[in-house]
């Protein structure tokens, strides 16, 4: 691997695009990183209880705990999931007339 810090140059896609895998700590960009079909790995250093990470907790991604953990295989990017859902217009008008 080849690290790349970035700090504000890169948009998250950007990004995205330019790793393999995609390291990250419960972070959004990991999300949008597996829906794209690039490895992820969720960092969790000296982690205690249950990685917080929805990909992780379902078994999506690996864990990695430790920087003996590093050695995680990365053969084939993961498979993103069938996500299913369905947008109910007037449940979501509802939802945003009681909280206005």
């Amino acid at each position: 691997f080849s690290p790349i810090l970035v700090q504000n140059e890169l948009n998250s896609a950007e990004c995205i695009k330019l790793a393999s895998p995609v390291f990250g700590m419960t972070s959004i960009m990991l999300i949008e990183a597996y829906i794209l079909g690039r490895p992820v790995v969720s960092i969790q250093p000296n982690l205690k209880g249950d990685d917080p990470l929805l990909l992780s907790m379902l078994g999506l991604v690996p864990i990695v705990t430790s920087d003996q953990a590093l050695s995680v295989s990365f053969s084939k990017p993961a498979e993103p999931v069938d996500f299913r859902w369905q947008f109910d217009q007037q449940a979501f008008l509802n939802f945003i007339r009681q909280i206005g």
